[in-house]
């Protein structure tokens, strides 16, 4: 999955922007309004980095959730579904008509990517592996790019800003009340701009999305992530029939 691994993790046909916002909502088209400073009474007087950890921890302990991340870069529109455990996942991507989809599942990754997606990834044309469940144990070189953003704490990691947090204040957000937190991307991220994060005012005080804008190597990104079914079971199955990707003759990362 490659770059954008603060919201979007996956390739980089989808870009950074949606690793940064793997599961934000846009701020745009009506989903926030007027900013206030009437913090809840729990978080108030708090730092932007502590309510941050406050809205980290409560997300932790639900153990699961679904982000649903949305990214432009380049002129491009991707988005990917993560249902998140503490240990495993499962990832869908669309890029227009490409597509892919990946299980992250008792420390293996499963993969199955259409042939466009095959050569973002690979910089292979006409594989045979289009469109074929490919298995990449922890051994293989090519297993964190692959399995990062899937598991509950990355994915939770996504949707904040890695430095220089600020508060807001109070928006309505996607019909909710949110404190807003601003911020700068990890420097990882390789991005040069803004992450904002929006969290429930209503304890446990979970995060309800985020997004970003900036520009890496000269490209203009934006991106969105929402978050949903907090707690709820994630089935993670391996498929049944796959080629171990020793086997195969993609490379090595």
């Amino acid at each position: 999955m490659a770059k954008f691994q603060h919201l979007l993790t996956r390739t980089a046909v989808l870009g950074t922007a949606a690793v940064v916002l793997a599961g934000c909502s846009s701020s745009g088209g009506g989903g926030t309004t007027t900013t206030t400073l009437s913090l809840p009474s729990a978080l108030a007087n708090k730092s932007a980095a502590a309510i941050a950890a406050i809205s980290k921890a409560a997300a932790l302990s639900k153990g699961t959730v679904v982000a649903t991340f949305s990214s432009t870069q380049g002129g491009q529109l991707g988005t990917q579904v993560t249902s998140s455990t503490r240990t495993g996942g499962t990832q869908q991507f669309n890029l227009g008509t490409t597509k892919g989809q990946l299980v992250l599942v008792k420390g293996i990754v499963y993969f199955n990517d259409d042939a466009a997606l095959l050569k973002d990834q690979f910089g292979v044309s006409n594989s045979k592996w289009a469109n074929q469940w490919i298995a990449i144990p922890p051994t293989n070189g090519n297993y964190s790019r692959f399995a990062a953003g899937v598991i509950l704490s990355q994915s939770v990691a996504s949707l904040f800003p890695g430095s220089s947090l600020s508060v807001v204040g109070v928006q309505q957000y996607m019909g909710q009340r949110a404190v807003v937190l601003r911020g700068k991307p990890a420097a990882a991220e390789g991005i040069s701009g803004t992450v904002t994060t929006y969290i429930s005012t209503a304890a446990p005080f979970l995060p309800l999305g985020a997004s970003v804008s900036g520009t890496q190597s000269g490209t203009t990104i934006t991106g969105t992530a929402s978050t949903a079914q907090w707690g709820q079971p994630v089935t993670l199955t391996a498929p049944s029939t796959f080629t171990l990707i020793s086997a195969t003759d993609l490379p090595t990362a």
